[in-house]
C-alpha cells in the first residue's frame, strides 16, 4: 500500500489573501479592546456587541490558522486527497488519465473522470506542491495506476513531451 503526504504550497496570491486577512482581523481585534477599555474616547454602546464582534473574529483567527496549518495533498488507499482544513477532495487514482507538469513554471494538473449527474467528465485539479517534489508526486501517483500518462509541457516554446 502506497501512502505519501506532500505539503500544499502557497502561491503568492493566497499568501497575499492570507495577510489581508490576519490585518484586518487583529485591526479590528485591537479595535474593539480599544473601545471596551474607553481609549482614546472611543465609547462602546454595547458591551455584548463588542463582545460577540471580538468572539467572531477570534473564530476567523483560529479557522485561518486552521487552513494554514492543515494544508496537504495525500495518496493513500488508492485515493489522491486535498485538504484545505475543513475543505476536501478525495479522488480514485485509478480515475486519473493524465498528469501534466509544465517545466517553466513547474506546475502540475491532474486530468481525471468524474461523473456530473450521470454525465461523465474530465476534471482538472492543479497541484500546488514544491517543485522539487514534482518527480516523487508523479512517481507515486503511477505506483498505484501505470496507466497514467505524464506529460510536460513548456507553454513559452509550445512543445509537448509524453511519457507512458
Amino acid at each position: 500500500m502506497v501512502m505519501e503526504k506532500f505539503k500544499f504550497k502557497f502561491t503568492k496570491s493566497y499568501i497575499a489573501f492570507i495577510s489581508i486577512c490576519y490585518v484586518l482581523l487583529f485591526a479590528a481585534i485591537i479595535l474593539i479592546l480599544l473601545r471596551i477599555s474607553g481609549a482614546f474616547n472611543l465609547i462602546s454602546y454595547s458591551l455584548a456587541g463588542d463582545i460577540l464582534t471580538m468572539v467572531f473574529a477570534l473564530i476567523f483567527v483560529a479557522i485561518i490558522t486552521w487552513v494554514v496549518i492543515d494544508r496537504y495533498y495525500r495518496v493513500k488507499n488508492g485515493n489522491l486527497t486535498l485538504s484545505l482544513a475543513f475543505y476536501v477532495v478525495c479522488i480514485p487514482i485509478s480515475e486519473i488519465q493524465l498528469v501534466q507538469e509544465d517545466k517553466k513554471s513547474g506546475t502540475i494538473a491532474v486530468y481525471y473522470n468524474s461523473t456530473k449527474k450521470d454525465t461523465p467528465v474530465i476534471r482538472v485539479m492543479p497541484i500546488n506542491i514544491d517543485r522539487s517534489e514534482n518527480e516523487k508526486f508523479v512517481k507515486v501517483l503511477r505506483e498505484v495506476n501505470p496507466k497514467i500518462i505524464y506529460k510536460t509541457i513548456d507553454i513559452t516554446k509550445k512543445t509537448e513531451d509524453t511519457e507512458n
